[in-house]
């Protein structure tokens, strides 16, 4: 794994008002096989892996499994200005600070993954 810091990270503005200031603090390079993992300040059990494999990445751990034992809970979302689809991984608890997050970007919440039902989806990939 290589990680090139930023200093002092780049600063810029997104959201649907541009009112979000993002900090760019630097890049992670994995190899394949190599796993990097994200955790927050509020519980030390909340986090998601990254992991690269040669054919791209796992981006997160399972999204009925694993991730929401840590604490997070994978959902898909859609920006209905740009028709843009977004997973957003939400903190247990944070539900309400998530719905306000998707109302003021005009977002719309399309569903939870980890209530998807494994085996009704397609047993390969085409």
């Amino acid at each position: 794994m290589k990680f090139d810091a930023k200093q002092p990270p780049r600063a810029f503005r997104v959201g649907a008002e541009g009112e979000i200031e993002l900090l760019d603090c630097g890049t992670v390079w994995l190899a394949p096989d190599e796993q990097v993992t994200f955790r927050t300040d509020n519980r030390a059990a909340t986090a998601f892996d990254v992991t690269r494999k040669e054919f791209g990445y796992y981006a997160a751990n399972s999204l009925n499994g694993t991730l929401p034992r840590q604490g997070l809970r994978a959902a898909l979302c859609r920006n209905d200005a740009h028709s843009l689809l977004y997973m957003l991984f939400v903190e247990d608890g944070k539900e309400d600070q998530y719905r306000a997050y998707l109302d003021a970007e005009g977002m719309t919440h399309l569903g939870w993954m980890d209530e998807l039902d494994p085996s009704t989806l397609p047993a390969r990939a085409p």
